[in-house]
Formats: structure tokens, sequence, C-alpha cells
């Protein structure tokens, strides 16, 4: 039997707590943020580092996919690209690890959590839209 790894999947914008209690409760050893500038993205590395680790025993690997303007018509088709990006590269990286997705619906915009719901839904990953710490 493979080794198991668990990943979260979470669209972040101004707001990086929505990101810890999913920390918790899954403790992955992959996160993949999803965000629209990098700035957001350091201040959840930078989380993850200093107050989130003792969720998740070890800093986990960490993939990031910047979405550029994600208030446009074309929003969640973009999401739907990144996000898909991000699974094939997880795929490549633990072909050999049973992976167990988690994927976020808050944070970012609302077209990012539709695109969230609809990229979840389209590999058939359990979503959450928050969670308890």
């Amino acid at each position: 039997m493979a080794e198991e790894i668990d990943v979260v999947i979470q669209p972040v914008g101004r707001a990086p707590a929505v990101l810890e209690p999913a920390l918790a409760k899954y403790k992955p050893q992959v996160i993949v943020i999803i965000t629209s500038k990098d700035e957001f993205a350091n201040i959840v590395i930078e989380n993850i580092e200093k107050a989130w680790i003792k969720h998740t025993r070890r800093m986990p690997d960490i993939i990031v996919k910047i979405l550029t303007e994600p208030w446009t018509a074309d929003t969640v088709d973009r999401y739907m690209v990144v996000f898909d990006e991000a699974v094939e590269e997880i795929n490549n990286q633990y072909k050999h690890k049973d992976i167990n997705w988690h994927v976020g619906t808050a944070g970012g915009t609302n077209l990012m959590g539709i695109g969230s719901a609809l990229s979840a839904f389209t590999h058939r990953f359990p979503v959450y839209y928050s969670t308890e710490k």
C-alpha cells in the first residue's frame, strides 16, 4: 500500500486566515495557494512558518499559482486552468503516493470560490467551505 499524503488547494485573498482551520484539520504535506498577488502568498507562507507550523508538524511543500485580475468575465476559466496545472504537478511529483485532496472554496474573490468548486467537481475532489480548528 502506498504512503498517503494530504493536499489542500485554497484560494486566498487579503484574508489569509481562511487557510489555518484547514491546516489544523487536514495537516497537509502539500498546500496549493491560488491568489491574485505574490504579497498575499507571502503573507500565507509567513503565517505557516511562524504560527501555523504547529498544525502541519513540518513545513509543507507549497505551490503558488497567481491568478491576475480575479474579477473579470474569464476568471473562472482561468482559475480552472491554474487548478488543473497544480493537480498535474502534484500527480507527477507524488505519483507513488495515495493523495487525499481537500479543496477550499472560501477565500479570494467569489469567482475564485466558484472556480475552486467547479474544479473540485470536475476532478471529483471533496470541497470544504470552512472547517473548525
